[in-house]
């Protein structure tokens, strides 16, 4: 079965502009998921960390922790272009059985 991995965003980068741990530790939990996507042919990894590293484009709901529609739009548009490149529609076909 076809399977969509995102990745995670650190929401406290916006509070701080010092690099902090969350920062090292979101980096590496995105990097051992996109290693655990690069090694099945089913899965599909989907960074959105460098969408939420700031607010200057406005994504970020006002309690400065979860993304608005404008910050859920990108993700979805990030989303949408991962599951193309990934070839996601024949995958899902062929896991459902409607291959053309």
């Amino acid at each position: 079965m076809p399977l969509l991995l995102i990745g995670f965003y650190n929401p406290f980068s916006i509070v701080t502009n010092e690099a902090n741990e969350f920062d090292t530790i979101i980096t590496e939990w995105n990097n051992v998921i996109e290693d655990v996507a690069s090694k099945d042919s089913n899965a599909c990894y989907v960074s959105v960390e460098d969408l939420f590293d700031s607010n200057e484009e406005l994504v970020y709901h006002t309690d400065f922790f979860h993304p608005n529609a404008k910050g859920y739009e990108k993700m979805t548009e990030r989303i949408l272009a991962a599951m193309e490149q990934c070839g996601m529609e024949k995958k899902i076909n062929k896991a459902i059985g409607f291959e053309e």
